[in-house]
């Protein structure tokens, strides 16, 4: 009796403490989960169309920041429109919204959180039986909220996309979240973050100033000032004189190192091997004049930098290697490595091809080899259920697997091989050709789908295609 005693009070003990803390953290509780019939994960599902019972607006409620909202938001799509089983919204360009009802699963905090999508003519969705009546289904995707005059703050968000591909583009739709946060909203190369970042040290040079670039080439605490060492748009303080480069309060380059670049004064320079030296009798004007003339006619060792370049020139790719490889190992041994592993990865591809022949292309050039080779190896790929990256293999949802084996047993709309108009981009012949052809697999989860399409078209059907 007295062991019966102490359980009861211990479930007791946890039950209060349970409700202490669902009363002190508003973000906990019961969610009610969706899983899209495009695949790619389970998401707390929220419409920016719906208002909380209390009258708040949902447009934008993930990057609102308001304790609790998600939740309530989340709620209130359930009692505006239902639990489906699957409900389908339009979302422009014919795409279409479709997501499946997994019942409710709590969480001390919130969870991945998705909505429909962007667009505002297409409120109310329509109620399906299962995903294989959805035609038309677009892909999950990520793009930034602050379209449509919405209340709140301006982020990045999982929706499916309305356009018929992932562009990658602003305005548009991105692969990830980290290509969004970085370019969702301005449409120029000088792209300006989705949303502002809030404690982000990195930098990016990008035509010709430094602005901060979540996973940029410039990191830790003096970030801005290294990048503005070498990044520089006029009106700085240094000017290039028969003298060489002089501080000047009007100068027209922004650093020394920039003016000691572009200065044709006092600052000749020889090709050798790749590698540009200063030369008072050499055959280029500037640092820069040589650089994009210099070609190295060596192989490159991405280990040492030799034969171009000294061990101290080299010495932050080898710090960087260092990096990558604990990285790589923090992700084996459970840790999150795998989104700095991605957020370099990604840095580096945005800015190649890198021409070889002057150290910061090189350098640049052996970061990328290496944190590819860390990526497949590791390995790490987006995460399919929410932001950032994960380790391990890419796997399509059971979700998806059904509604490709409904829809290749369907008799209408896109069912059989090609569908009954015999050329549907929705049946699984369609989606094969989307999958792994036009655009083809962009991304580890369009690789999986595409393998796993090849693999039943092969074996269980008689399409060929």
């Amino acid at each position: 009796m007295k062991n019966k005693k102490i359980v009861t009070e211990l479930s007791r003990t946890r039950e209060i403490m349970g409700l202490i803390n669902e009363q002190s953290n508003l973000d906990a509780g019961d969610y009610h989960m969706w899983s899209s019939c495009a695949g790619g994960g389970t998401f707390a599902l929220f419409s920016n169309q719906v208002n909380t019972a209390s009258g708040a607006q949902c447009h934008n409620a993930a990057n609102q920041g308001v304790p609790g909202l998600v939740l309530a938001c989340n709620q209130a799509l359930v009692t505006a429109f239902g639990t489906g089983p699957v409900l389908k919204w339009g979302i422009g360009n014919q795409q279409k919204s479709c997501w499946e009802y997994q019942g409710t699963q709590y969480y001390n905090s919130i969870p991945p959180i998705s909505s429909p999508g962007q667009g505002g003519n297409f409120p109310t969705p329509q109620t399906l039986a299962s995903c294989s009546q959805c035609s038309g289904q677009g892909d999950l995707a990520w793009m930034c909220t602050d379209v449509g005059g919405g209340v709140g703050g301006t982020g990045c968000q999982a929706v499916t996309c309305p356009y018929p591909t992932v562009q990658n583009m602003p305005g548009k739709c991105w692969d990830n979240q980290q290509d969004c946060n970085n370019g969702g909203l301005n449409p120029s190369l000088n792209a300006q973050p989705c949303g502002g970042y809030d404690g982000i040290d990195d930098y990016e040079c990008l035509n010709g100033a430094c602005i901060q670039w979540q996973g940029g080439s410039f990191t830790g605490p003096t970030a801005q000032s290294d990048c503005q060492a070498v990044c520089g748009s006029g009106g700085g303080n240094y000017e290039c004189t028969t003298n060489g480069c002089v501080p000047n309060s009007t100068g027209q380059y922004s650093s020394l190192v920039q003016c000691q670049t572009l200065c044709p004064a006092g600052n000749p320079h020889t090709c050798n091997n790749g590698n540009c030296v200063a030369d008072p009798l050499g055959n280029f004007p500037t640092l820069n004049d040589c650089q994009q003339n210099c070609s190295q006619t060596q192989t490159l060792d991405c280990d040492t930098g030799a034969p171009m370049y000294t061990p101290q020139q080299w010495a932050g790719n080898l710090t960087f290697y260092a990096t990558a490889d604990q990285k790589s190992l923090d992700a084996q041994n459970g840790g999150n490595g795998c989104n700095w592993i991605c957020n370099k990865r990604n840095s580096l591809q945005s800015q190649a091809p890198f021409t070889p022949g002057s150290l910061g292309q090189d350098r640049k050039q052996c970061k990328l080899d290496y944190i590819n080779d860390i990526y497949n190896n590791t390995p790490c790929q987006p995460n399919p259920q929410g932001s950032g990256c994960v380790y391990g293999a890419v796997q399509v949802s059971p979700n998806w697997v059904n509604l490709m084996t409904n829809r290749y047993n369907s008799t209408s709309g896109p069912g059989g091989c090609w569908g009954i108009s015999g050329n549907n981009n929705q049946s699984v012949c369609g989606r094969k050709n989307h999958f792994c052809v036009s655009p083809g697999p962009t991304t580890p989860m369009k690789q999986a789908k595409c393998d796993w399409l090849t693999d039943f078209i092969n074996n269980q059907t008689n399409c060929g295609c």
